[in-house]
């Protein structure tokens, strides 16, 4: 490591540099560096396909510090943070590692009122005399800032639970190489006596000529030689998924150093003795504490580790997906189609396969028959209940225009997951129903697709229980009527049914409009609205003692009226269980 860490030095071209001209050639080489591996990732990405996989760049922050045990005075931990990149493959639905390479910069400082201390010296003050002698030093109000810059290497295995596995956690080792380490030293200034034994004499009266007195301090800057430091490293958090393979994880993380990286060739001392005096108009250039030796040898800074803590957020891109049904292993469930060339294989998307018939039917080796089935568009999803386990439920599709069912499927009761496969370029209704829980529609809107793609629908079912609501989202009205679209019969049908399925449940229908209108015009409209609903019930056998109906207007809207999609929102027919 240490070899290697020369290697880098020379790389960077450290050691004939001065201090400013160190970090910018660090702070460029770095960002190529970073461009490089970046692009290794981008590349692994592109050939292997085989697994689930993801490349992410992160930025972190937090307590970024150098934690060590002081022989006099107080240490201070300091902020500090990293960037980086790595690749992060997944071995199976909850199991990943992740491998990259980092840079990171610490920073710590001490502060000590008074620092003191003494040591033998042999270089005499008198000519010719070589006798030894105690020399003495008190540094008065001594301040040191600590700056370490890291390339670390960190290999972390990663464990993901929850709803779609979006929770996450994880442990590994990493290796930091210090790439430069430096300090900036300063004091309002340094008193040094002696004491000679032979004589049995102190001298703690000025005495510049041999080097006693008071005198000041400069600020001193310099390189600190760290050693290569091990770290256990652990993180927390939480990933939310995008349909189209991108990634962000936020979390917390710890990285603790594990092996003393201060390094065995010390400084001799915190104050240097001058023989002849501290030269005119100079002053003293201080040692660094993390380095400097006392009188028995010990640096006043032991066993340096890094510590780092805080908030790390990842961005990754990749093909990780959100359900089973889009992951390889299950594409040729969901095409129903068997692989025959490098178009069906899993490192081919579908929609590479799809852009490949249409060019050419005849290259991609596809059986005919199949060609249908190829071309419909896959509505995949889960069912969770409220507490966010998988469960079992009838998911139902219906085409808007013909009122016609088009899919009725039953989500797996293991993982709650569900698919169904319909034509592009049409209006649909999704309605889920299960025993114990809330109606739930919505509306799936293809009609502006022209080829196939895959529709990610995942439903929180709610249980019965007064104060439960739903928005019939398939019901629709003509503007500024109460007469309902024929369109919405297949969704007051599904009501009807679900009333019947649950005979103990008494409901409200409530009707909402957005602001547009006045009260005037809105409060009755709202009214009569939920009243069409109430009477439809009624004639398909539901009894009035179990329905009411009221019209709330605009008085409780669920988005903004400043916007178009806000006010649609609000326009909206509610059923809420009142009773059961």
């Amino acid at each position: 490591m240490n070899t290697l860490q020369t290697y880098i030095n020379r790389f960077f071209g450290l050691r004939r540099l001065n201090r400013r001209s160190k970090l910018s050639i660090v702070n460029c080489q770095l960002s190529i560096l970073l461009s490089i591996l970046l692009s290794i990732v981008n590349c692994q990405l592109s050939i292997s396909q085989e697994i689930e996989q993801e490349g992410y760049i992160t930025a972190y922050g937090g307590v970024s510090t150098l934690r060590y045990s002081l022989l006099d005075g107080q240490r201070r931990g300091g902020g500090g943070g990293g960037v980086g990149a790595a690749y992060h493959p997944y071995f199976s639905k909850k199991w990943s590692v992740s491998f990259g390479i980092n840079y990171n910069w610490l920073n710590a400082s001490v502060k000590a009122n008074s620092l003191a201390g003494h040591y033998e010296s042999h270089t005499g003050f008198f000519s010719g005399s070589d006798e030894p002698f105690d020399f003495r030093y008190a540094i008065v109000n001594y301040k040191e800032k600590q700056k370490v810059g890291m390339l670390t290497i960190p290999l972390m295995g990663y464990y993901h639970f929850g709803k779609e596995q979006q929770w996450y956690g994880g442990f590994g080792f990493t290796a930091g190489i210090p790439l430069r380490s430096s300090y900036k030293a300063s004091a309002d200034h340094v008193n040094t006596t002696g004491y000679i034994p032979l004589l049995n004499l102190t001298i703690d009266r000025p005495f510049p000529r041999a080097g006693f007195g008071d005198y000041p301090a400069s600020i001193a800057e310099d390189n600190i030689p760290l050693k290569t430091a091990f770290l256990f490293s652990a993180e927390a958090g939480h990933r939310w998924r995008s349909d189209d393979g991108w990634a962000i994880y936020a979390g917390l993380y710890i990285d603790c150093g594990v092996n003393d990286i201060s390094n065995g060739g010390k400084q001799p001392y915190l104050v240097p003795y001058y023989a002849t005096g501290v030269p005119e108009g100079e002053s003293y250039r201080l040692k660094s504490v993390l380095t400097a030796t006392n009188d028995k040898g010990k640096t006043y800074a032991e066993k340096i580790r890094p510590l780092e803590t805080g908030v790390r957020v990842k961005v990754a891109f990749g093909n990780a997906r959100r359900n089973k049904f889009l992951e390889p292993k299950h594409r040729e469930k969901a095409f129903g189609i068997a692989r025959k060339n490098k178009f069906l294989k899993p490192k081919h998307d579908e929609l590479d396969l799809i852009e490949a018939v249409l060019r050419d039917p005849e290259s991609t080796g596809i059986v005919p028959e199949n060609l249908s089935k190829l071309m419909l568009t896959r509505i995949a999803g889960t069912v969770y209940d409220e507490k966010g386990k998988p469960m079992y439920a009838s998911v139902e599709l219906t085409e808007k225009t013909t009122q016609a069912k088009v899919a009725d499927v039953n989500s797996n009761s293991q993982d709650g997951s569900y698919l169904m496969e319909v034509p592009p370029g049409k209006n649909y209704d999704l309605t889920v129903m299960a025993g114990g829980k809330m109606l739930h529609s919505e509306k799936v809107d293809l009609s502006r697709d022209s080829k196939p793609r895959v529709v990610s629908r995942d439903v929180r079912m709610q249980d019965i229980k007064a104060g439960a609501k739903t928005v019939l989202q398939n019901i629709e009205f003509e503007y500024a009527k109460y007469e309902f679209a024929s369109s919405s019969i297949p969704e007051l049908m599904r009501v009807v049914r679900w009333l019947n399925a649950n005979p103990s449940v008494r409901i409200e229908i409530s009707g909402h409009t957005d602001n547009v209108s006045s009260l005037a015009t809105n409060m009755p409209l709202s009214e009569n609205r939920a009243k069409a609903i109430y009477d439809f019930l009624v004639q398909n056998g539901i009894p009035t003692e179990r329905l009411q109906y009221k019209g709330y207007g605009p008085n409780k809207p669920v988005a903004t009226n400043s916007t178009e999609e806000g006010r649609a929102k609000n326009r909206r027919v509610e059923m809420t269980v009142t009773d059961m």
